[in-house]
């Protein structure tokens, strides 16, 4: 039987007597320089060329930044729910989709951030990332123990992904279409991701959603808007959608839920973590994850699709409260309705057929 760290090291394509160091792994991936972008609890992030690497330190018997450190169990958890969900950018039958008599494809979205890598590493930080460490602590003053505490026998997981642009809290909205087609975008994906694999994202703030307006025309020559039409596929049925130009990308798997192709679930359990919970009343990330806690009765590793429709609430409701762009009094009544009617939802599939997204969205080649 693996070990949880065997286990990690398998979803990775890595041998136990291989693991290459963060210097290793960068120059693996050619990345040459860096910056960081931001910290967690958890981890760093850093951005070298077109990708943005998340560092979590593991399996060490010291604390970092105050909290235990993840060990390779909780981090497997997310390192399998990272490859699936990427994975769904391929026209995939996940293993809760039904075949059709043709073996059609069933599911496809490209609405999940493009995981490039992960890997295991061991040793030190890499001296370009503590130089990158230190550039960001000047200007922002990290809260993170510094990475130079990180001995030469330190565990890492890294997530590489391609860099999906700017989050939600930091992205400038120009009009209504474009909030319309960000809420379209991301509940297409979790209905997609919900019906392949019972997915669940249990996390998504806006720090969370990150959003880009690619260039007009892509390397065959299509406007964005023709090379997104068959980009989605829910239940057989291609759709076509209206993108208002941008693109939307879900990022960070940490507490979320699926099932796994070896045909087990990966989690995370967050009645071990109480803290979540005691947030400020009338915050409404904070009422979120109670919300969820109520829907689960704790009992996290369960299947409970509402989940994602509270954060579709929580989506709704930050774009009326704390992002300002140009809406008539119509478009804002209309949000708000639309806000109401997510609570009420009780999956991603039902929700994908709001009145809000009419006209918004075309199936098949009509």
């Amino acid at each position: 039987e693996r070990t949880p760290l065997q286990q990690l090291l398998h979803e990775s394509g890595q041998e136990e007597d291989a693991i290459p160091t963060l210097k290793q792994l960068m120059s693996e991936m050619q990345i040459s320089k860096i910056i960081k972008l931001g910290e967690g609890t958890f981890g760093e992030a850093f951005k070298g060329n077109d990708m943005v690497l998340k560092v979590v330190p593991m399996a060490g018997d010291f604390r970092v930044n105050g909290e235990i450190q993840k060990s390779p169990a909780e981090m497997y958890a997310e390192a399998a729910i990272a490859l699936q969900v990427s994975k769904l950018r391929e026209r995939s039958q996940g293993p809760r989709a039904a075949r059709t008599k043709g073996g059609r494809v069933m599911a496809c979205t490209d609405s999940f951030v493009e995981l490039r890598k992960v890997a295991v590493c061991k040793g030190r930080y890499a001296p370009t990332m503590i130089q990158a460490w230190d550039k960001w602590d000047k200007v922002n003053t990290s809260e993170n123990d510094h990475p130079k505490v990180f001995p030469k026998e330190q565990l890492y997981i890294v997530f590489i992904t391609a860099d999906g642009g700017q989050d939600l809290e930091k992205f400038e909205l120009r009009d209504f279409a474009e909030a319309q087609s960000i809420l379209l975008q991301t509940t297409v994906a979790l209905a997609v991701a919900e019906d392949v694999c019972g997915f669940e994202h249990r996390d998504l703030h806006w720090g969370n959603l990150l959003i880009s307006r690619p260039e007009a025309l892509n390397a065959n020559g299509e406007t964005f808007e023709e090379a997104m039409l068959d980009r989605q596929c829910l239940r057989g049925v291609d759709l076509r959608i209206r993108t208002a130009g941008l693109k939307v990308a879900l990022i960070d798997f940490t507490l979320s839920r699926l099932d796994t192709y070896a045909k087990g679930v990966a989690f995370c359990d967050l009645s071990v973590d109480p803290e979540i919970f005691e947030g400020p009343a009338g915050d409404c990330q904070m009422e979120t994850y109670r919300r969820m806690r109520k829907e689960t009765k704790d009992r996290w590793e369960e299947h409970h699709p509402k989940t994602n429709c509270m954060w579709m609430h929580y989506l709704a409701d930050t774009l009326l409260t704390k992002k300002t762009f140009p809406m008539s009094a119509q478009q804002k009544k209309a949000l708000g309705a639309f806000r109401r009617r997510a609570l009420k939802s009780n999956s991603m599939s039902e929700l994908v057929w709001d009145d809000f997204f009419k006209g918004a969205w075309l199936a098949g080649d009509s």
